[in-house]
C-alpha cells in the first residue's frame, strides 16, 4: 500500500495523516453486507508510531493479529484526547452490527459514525474469542499485564446510509487522580473493525466470518448469536408478566411464618434473583438489560457493595453528586420495571483519618 504521510498542528495537538489507498473491505450477498477495516489504516490519528505494545515487540506471533499489525498507544493520560479517525465506505443503507477486534479491556473508548452521538466501549462490555499474542514477561519488556492478548467486542447496532463515512474514536483515559471512572494509563491497541448486517455472522479470528450456505436444519449445527433482545410478544420464555410494576405497588414487604407477603397484597409472594450491579453503561444498554432480566423472570437484584458505586465517602462526609445521580437513575429504572434491590452496603470498609475517628491513631493497621 503506498501513503503520504503529513503533519498538521490543530488547537496544540499534532495529528497525522495518511492519504492512500486504505484497505476497507465491503462486500454484500443476498442482501446481507459486510465492512471489515484495518485498525493501523488510519485517515488521522496522534497515536504514537510505535510503542512497547507494537506488532514488532512479538514477532513470532504477530500474524495472530488481522493483517499482522494493530494501533496501539501507551503512557500516561493527559488533557489531549487519544483519537483516531477511518473513512468507511457503507454498501447500503440499512442496520448493521458492530464489532472491534482490540487489546482486552484495556483502551476504552468512545466511537461514532459521522456526527452521530457518541456511544462507548467500556470495561463493562465483555470480550469473546480470546487470542494470546505474548505471555508474561518480567524484566527487559517491563510488562505489568499478565499476558498481551486480543479479543472481540460486540458495539451494538448502530444504522448508516449508503456511502462515505468518517469513523471516529477517542480513549477515555483521563488524567489520574480525578473522580473520572476511566482514569489510567492510555495503553490500548487497536486490530480490526467489522460491520455485518447479517447477525448470524460472529468475528471470531482475525479474517471476516463466511455467511452460512443455507439455513440449519432440524439436524444441524449452526452458531448460537447474542445480540440486543427485540423482546418479541411471541416468545415462548417471556416471563415478564409475572414481575409486576412498578415495584412497590402493594406497599412494604413482610414476613408471615415462613413466608413472604406484601401487606396490600392477597397471596405471599416468592422472588427470582441475580447479582446485578449497576455497569458502566449506555443508558439505553441499561434499559436493555433490565427489559432482559425482568423478561427472565428477575423479580430482584443484589447490589454489592453500594459503596463501590456511591463511595468512599469524599472529605466532607457526602458522596460524589454525579455517582448519586446515577445510582437515583439505576435505581428508579429497576423499581419502573417491577425489580426489588437487596444492598449490600459497605464490604470492605476502609477508614480514613480525614474521616474524623479520634480513636484512628490507636486502629491496628489492617483496619484501614
Amino acid at each position: 500500500m503506498k501513503s503520504v504521510f503529513t503533519v498538521r498542528v490543530a488547537g496544540g495537538l499534532v495529528m497525522l495523516t495518511l492519504a492512500g489507498n486504505f484497505p476497507v473491505v465491503a462486500s454484500g450477498d443476498a442482501g446481507h453486507h459486510t465492512v471489515w477495516w484495518e485498525g493501523e489504516d488510519t485517515l488521522e490519528t496522534n497515536f504514537p508510531e510505535a510503542t512497547r505494545f507494537s506488532a514488532v515487540t512479538f514477532p513470532d506471533s504477530r500474524d495472530l493479529l488481522s493483517d499482522g499489525d494493530w494501533l496501539t498507544n501507551h503512557g500516561p493520560a493527559t488533557d489531549v484526547d487519544a483519537c483516531a479517525r477511518y473513512m468507511v465506505e457503507i454498501p447500503a443503507d440499512g442496520m448493521y452490527y458492530f464489532w472491534v477486534r482490540k487489546f482486552w479491556k484495556q483502551g476504552p473508548f468512545r466511537w461514532r459514525f459521522g456526527d452521530g452521538d457518541w456511544r462507548r466501549i467500556t470495561h463493562a462490555h465483555e470480550p469473546t474469542g480470546a487470542v494470546p499474542l505474548r505471555p508474561y514477561e518480567n524484566g527487559a519488556s517491563g510488562d505489568p499485564y499478565p499476558g498481551l492478548e486480543v479479543n472481540w467486542f460486540y458495539a451494538g447496532r448502530v444504522e448508516l446510509s449508503e456511502g462515505s463515512h468518517e469513523f471516529e474514536l477517542r480513549l477515555l483515559g483521563t488524567k489520574r487522580n480525578t473522580s473520572d471512572p476511566h482514569g489510567q494509563d492510555l495503553t490500548a491497541g487497536l486490530d480490526a473493525f467489522f460491520l455485518t448486517s447479517d447477525d448470524r455472522l460472529v468475528p471470531a479470528f482475525n479474517t471476516q466470518p463466511e455467511p452460512p450456505s443455507s439455513s440449519p436444519g432440524p439436524a444441524d449445527w449452526f452458531p448460537v448469536t447474542f445480540r440486543e433482545d427485540d423482546f418479541s410478544k411471541d416468545s415462548v420464555i417471556d416471563l415478564s408478566h409475572l414481575v409486576e410494576a412498578p415495584a412497590g405497588k402493594y406497599g412494604h414487604l413482610k414476613q408471615i411464618g415462613n413466608r413472604l407477603q406484601f401487606e396490600n397484597a392477597d397471596e405471599p409472594v416468592q422472588f427470582w434473583g441475580c447479582g446485578a450491579n449497576y455497569l458502566d453503561l449506555s443508558r439505553e444498554e441499561t434499559i436493555q438489560r433490565i427489559r432482559y432480566l425482568r423478561k427472565h423472570g428477575v423479580r430482584i437484584v443484589r447490589q454489592h457493595p453500594l459503596q463501590s458505586m456511591l463511595g468512599p465517602l469524599r472529605g466532607d462526609g457526602t458522596f460524589d453528586p454525579e455517582k448519586l445521580d446515577r445510582w437515583d437513575w439505576w435505581f428508579a429504572q429497576l423499581k419502573e420495571h417491577g425489580i426489588y434491590m437487596d444492598l449490600g452496603l459497605f464490604y470492605p470498609h476502609h477508614i480514613h483519618r480525614d474521616e474524623g475517628y479520634d480513636l484512628f491513631d490507636e486502629l491496628p493497621k489492617a483496619a484501614y
